[in-house]
């Protein structure tokens, strides 16, 4: 059996920032699901808004508690 390499991304946190850890396919794959998710119930306008504020604040809570 081969052992599969996983490509590694540097994901932009704000502009001009970069995270310091790479990332693998597979957890790219799971963020994008969870944002995916997360505007896939939205009805309109108002509530794109809301969903990236929340998506935002989201972010900026897991870079504090780094």
């Amino acid at each position: 059996m081969t052992k599969r390499k996983e490509k590694a991304y540097n994901i932009p946190i704000e502009r001009g920032m970069a995270m310091c850890e790479k990332m693998t396919d597979k957890q790219m794959e799971v963020i994008l699901n969870l944002v995916a998710d997360k505007f896939a119930g939205c009805k309109n306008m108002d509530e794109v808004k809301k969903a990236i504020e929340e998506v935002r604040n989201m972010a900026k809570k897991e870079k504090t508690t780094e």
